[in-house]
Formats: structure tokens, C-alpha cells, sequence
């Protein structure tokens, strides 16, 4: 027998003498002598392989990490809530920092300059909409409340989502039936006197108590440090009248998310802006994140998480949820045989009690498996397409439509030959997990067909050389 180990430095030749063969056997099942200086006299045989054996499980993901200090990326967060029998219901709600404005030029913050003659009209809190984050019913109209925090976040460097951040039980700000409008705004600025064209945002007036402490109570602190240590934060919840979450972008650059304080002082009228970002010099641009509860004890996917055994349906939840973890150990099996391509190809499962025009399937899926160490890593085909911006092409993993018998269904096709191989090497063992690229800012989901589905089963599609 050729050791797997052995066949490496036959893999560039190889690859060409195969691509050869394909073009020019008349059938999977022939053989064909090409190459055989190379291996020895050996025929070659190409064949396309599907009934490998696929063992899946649904897995109960108990918290993922929501926040973390050097990850300055994110920009969307979460507000709403989804129920339905299957994922049981999932709560997300933001939770951000209030801090001074600075200007860039010189870099310094700027502290609200309130008088006593001054005269508040009005604090609005300006939350720009990020449709990436839109998921579930979009008719569904939200009632909002905005709650203070009570613990100083900046004592966290990390923060996972089974930790759940203590706040003031009284709301400081709420507004009700509230649509989601993805059209841009006319906004009056006193302060300019003319009306301006924005993108499109949810505007949320403050209470009377907290806007009279803002403008009398904190307006004399001097740095922002003591500023945040005073008014900790604020957490913006949202009770929908139908199962729909929204996303609000926070800019790390920007201040397209703030919270407004409109007064004026004599005839001219004055604005103020509190960023919800930290933009002051050497700070790591402050702490903002979505908070993530669930309920599922009831849930359909708990049955399916509890009796492994269940395999005709599996479950994958972005945010607090759920991964699919495979044993691909059947590939053991394989003798004397050259990977050409290994493709995994999932279904979509099509259930009449399930709205996918609601809850569409997750529009792209990762694959990953555990180092040496016991920790998590992506694959390589995964880690290579993330890195060139090319997933698609390295890995797939995109959700996409196909027609069978005149009905329209779903699925995913992930490349995983290089995974594969490594399997087959005995560099990784055969057990890797389907998780969702995208976790802290979706919340979406897909349930899937397993193993033992009657039409529409996991395979894994193999294209292999004989030795």
C-alpha cells in the first residue's frame, strides 16, 4: 500500500495527469494507464464516490464571546426578539457606553459647555439602522425602552454572552409602535436652520429625569474617564409585535450613533453631541455590544440536542445557539486511492410549520475542526478564503437555490478536499463542526437535513483516484 504521507510529492504531477484523465476517460469506471512512470506501472482509476457514511449532531453552544477589547471591527449590534417552536425564543439587546465628543483636530474631548441661563429643549438618542443586522418579520412594529446601566463596563476586557449586564429597572427613554423604515430621514438642525438628508435611523426621545441629569447634574465633570464612571451606559431592548430583530450601526470612526442634546441659549440654538463611541487619544474606542438571552427549554431543538440519535433534522443558529458537529471517520476507510475533491452538500430542510420567508437560512457557513491543542481553529479551506476574500471560491459554504421536481429548495456546497486529506494523513482527526460565519451580529438560522433524511441526506461527494 502508498502511504498518504508518501503520495505529497507526487501531488503537482499528479493533479495534471488526473485533470488529463478526466477529460479523456469515456467513463468514471474505465481505467487508464496515464503516468505510469510515475507510479510504478499502476492503473489509474477515477471515481466519483457519494455513500460514505456521515454521522451529524445537533450541538448546544453555551455562550459565545460578545465582546473583546482589541476587536475593533464590529460596527452592527442587535436589538429585538425571535419565538418560534423550533429555536425556542432568543432576546438581543445593545448595550453601549456614553461618552463626551472630541474633535480630531487637535485631538481633544470636548466637554458639554452648559450654562445656567441655558435652556434644554430636548435629548434624543439616534440609533442608525444597519439592515445586515434585519432578520424575521420586517412588518413587525418594536416597542423600545432604554434602561441605564449600573455596572462599570470598563472593568471587562471580554465579555461572553452568559453574562448578563445589571441595569436600572426603571426606563430613561422608550417609544412605541416604532416601524422599521429603511428610507433615508429629513432632519431639522437648529443649529445650522436647515433641514438635512440622513440615513435612515431610529430616533428615541429621553426621559425628563435623565435629560435634566445630563444637563444639570453631570454638565460640570471634566473628563470623559469620570464622565462614563458617572453615567455608565445605557441598554436599548426592544418587545416586537411579531418575531423580528433589527440592527443599528455604531461606527468606530464616526459619530453616526449618538445621543443629541438640543438647547438653547438666548436666541441661538445649540446642539451637543454624546458619542456612544470613545474616540478620545488612546482609548480603544469604548465598550458597546450585543447582549444575547434565551428561553429554549420547550424548543423542538432541545429534543434533538438531547437525543443524539436524532438525525433526520439538524439545527444552526447564529448569535447563542446551535452548531452541527460531523464524523467524517468513514473516510478511514479508503485504501490506496489520491483525493481529487471532496465536497459536503447539505439540504435545507423544507418543513410546512417553518416560514423561511420569516427565517431564511443562514447565508454562509464555516467549517472547523480542533488543533492539537483541543482548540477550535477553521479549516484550511475556510481560513485561506477569509483571508483572500475569497470564500466562495476556497470553501463555498453560500447558501443557494436549486429546482428538483418543481419545487425550490435550498442547500450548501463546501469544498473540504484539502480537509480531507489531512483526515485521511492523520494530521486532524475526522470530527469537525458547521457553524455559521457570521455569530455576534445575526441572528439567523437554518435547519438542515442529516443523515437520515429519506430524500435530501447529507453527502459527501468524493472524487478519488484508485491506485
Amino acid at each position: 500500500m502508498i502511504q498518504f504521507d508518501s503520495l505529497r510529492r507526487y501531488a503537482v504531477v499528479a493533479t495534471c495527469l488526473i485533470t488529463v484523465a478526466v477529460l479523456t476517460l469515456p467513463s468514471c469506471n474505465e481505467s487508464t494507464i496515464v503516468g505510469s512512470d510515475i507510479f510504478d506501472g499502476r492503473d489509474l482509476q477515477i471515481n466519483n464516490i457519494d455513500t460514505l457514511t456521515v454521522k451529524a449532531k445537533t450541538v448546544r453552544i453555551d455562550s459565545i464571546r460578545t465582546y473583546n477589547l482589541r476587536d475593533v471591527n464590529l460596527t452592527t449590534y442587535l436589538i429585538g426578539e425571535l419565538e418560534d417552536p423550533y429555536f425556542g425564543k432568543n432576546k438581543a439587546s445593545l448595550i453601549t457606553e456614553v461618552h463626551y465628543t472630541t474633535e480630531s483636530v487637535p485631538p481633544r474631548v470636548v466637554i458639554p459647555d452648559y450654562r445656567d441661563s441655558d435652556v434644554l429643549d430636548s435629548m434624543i438618542l439616534v440609533l442608525y439602522f444597519d439592515n445586515q443586522g434585519l432578520y424575521g418579520d420586517s412588518s413587525a412594529t418594536h416597542d423600545i425602552e432604554v434602561f441605564r446601566v449600573t455596572e462599570d463596563l470598563r472593568t471587562f476586557d471580554e465579555l461572553y454572552s452568559n453574562r448578563i449586564i445589571m441595569t436600572d429597572p426603571t426606563p430613561i427613554a422608550s417609544a412605541s409602535n416604532v416601524s422599521l423604515n429603511f428610507d433615508s430621514v429629513e432632519v431639522y438642525n437648529p443649529e445650522l436652520d436647515q433641514t438635512l438628508t440622513e440615513s435612515p435611523q431610529l430616533r428615541i426621545p429621553m426621559g425628563d429625569d435623565i435629560s435634566n441629569e445630563l444637563f444639570t447634574v453631570l454638565n460640570e465633570i471634566e473628563t470623559d474617564s469620570a464622565f462614563v464612571s458617572a453615567f455608565r451606559g445605557i441598554k436599548v431592548e426592544s418587545t416586537p409585535s411579531k418575531s423580528s430583530v433589527f440592527g443599528v450601526t455604531i461606527d468606530n470612526r464616526s459619530f453616526n450613533s449618538r445621543l443629541l442634546s438640543y438647547y438653547s441659549r438666548g436666541d441661538t440654538s445649540l446642539i451637543y453631541e454624546y458619542g456612544l463611541n470613545d474616540l478620545s487619544v488612546g482609548v480603544p474606542f469604548g465598550r458597546k455590544f450585543t447582549e444575547f438571552e434565551q428561553e429554549i427549554d420547550d424548543a423542538i431543538v432541545t429534543e434533538f440536542t438531547t437525543d443524539t440519535s436524532m438525525e433526520n433534522l439538524l439545527f444552526i443558529e447564529a448569535s447563542v445557539g446551535h452548531v452541527v458537529e460531523l464524523d467524517l471517520s468513514s473516510l478511514l476507510t479508503l485504501d490506496d486511492v489520491l483525493i481529487n475533491r471532496a465536497e459536503l452538500e447539505v439540504v435545507v430542510a423544507n418543513l410546512d410549520d417553518y416560514d423561511m420567508g420569516i427565517f431564511p437560512p443562514i447565508d454562509n457557513l464555516i467549517m472547523s475542526t480542533l488543533d492539537e491543542n483541543g482548540n477550535s481553529q477553521p479549516i484550511d479551506e475556510v481560513d485561506e478564503g477569509i483571508m483572500f476574500n475569497q470564500l466562495d471560491q476556497f470553501f463555498g459554504g453560500s447558501v443557494e437555490s436549486f429546482t428538483d421536481n418543481g419545487q425550490q429548495l435550498f442547500r450548501y456546497k463546501m469544498n473540504i478536499s484539502r480537509t480531507v486529506i489531512k483526515i485521511l494523513n492523520g494530521e486532524i482527526g475526522p470530527i469537525v463542526t458547521i457553524s455559521p460565519l457570521s455569530v455576534n451580529d445575526r441572528v439567523s438560522r437554518s435547519i438542515l437535513n442529516g443523515p437520515d433524511h429519506p430524500e435530501y441526506p447529507i453527502k459527501l461527494n468524493v472524487t478519488l483516484t484508485v491506485l
